[in-house]
């Protein structure tokens, strides 16, 4: 019985862990909330400043592969450079 809720925990946590991905790799359309911003004091001190906190919203509007990834947060359009994007987890809604 142990064993068996064991499997059922990984499972659930394996499903979560999938659900996260970082910002740059999220496609067009796509919905989400930011788990984690991870980066020195500074970018976290300037993203955190432009509305981007752990618990909002974001819907990513383009991500095309050489320009920065565009998104919607908080009623304002944010364009971050995909080396900032790549700093920032994000739960993807379903």
């Amino acid at each position: 019985m142990e064993y068996e809720f064991l499997l059922w925990a990984d499972k659930k946590r394996l499903e979560e862990l999938e659900r996260m991905k970082k910002l740059n790799e999220l496609g067009d359309g796509s919905c989400g909330t930011i788990v984690a911003i991870t980066g020195d004091s500074h970018f976290q001190s300037r993203i955190t400043s432009i509305g981007l906190t752990i618990g909002s919203r974001i819907e990513v509007i383009q991500n095309p592969k050489k320009q920065p990834v565009l998104l919607y947060n908080r009623d304002t359009m944010v364009a971050l450079n995909k080396n900032e994007a790549e700093k920032i987890m994000v739960e993807v809604r379903q």
